[in-house]
């Protein structure tokens, strides 16, 4: 039962009381991303410089967190403590401190 039908059966008093609603988000990883902590230096492409904590990593993206706010542009470059090389990539999601980031190339 969607949850409309539970809201319009609960206010005509028809309502399952015990009935619990779960609408789980659904996964849209194409990759595990095993957790991990990470420094990470973000560079936009106006040549900004910032930091944050890779908290999971995969081979097609990982999750940043930030200690600040900031809109993330929609591609960035990428280096990773401990791992050569820069990567490039691009925003899939931003919420108040933390971003999924895919891999491009």
């Amino acid at each position: 039962m969607s949850f409309l039908s539970k809201l319009i059966s609960w206010k005509s008093g028809k309502a399952d009381l015990d009935a619990e609603i779960s609408e789980e988000p659904s996964e849209q990883r194409s990759d595990d991303r095993p957790g991990v902590y990470k420094v990470v230096t973000v560079t936009y492409p106006s040549g900004y410089v910032r930091k944050g904590i890779v908290v999971d990593l995969s081979d097609t993206g990982l999750r940043v967190r930030f200690s600040q706010r900031g809109e993330l542009p929609g591609r960035l470059d990428l280096k990773i403590e401990g791992l050569a090389g820069a990567r490039t990539g691009e925003v899939v999601w931003q919420e108040t401190h933390d971003a999924g980031i895919r891999f491009l190339g």
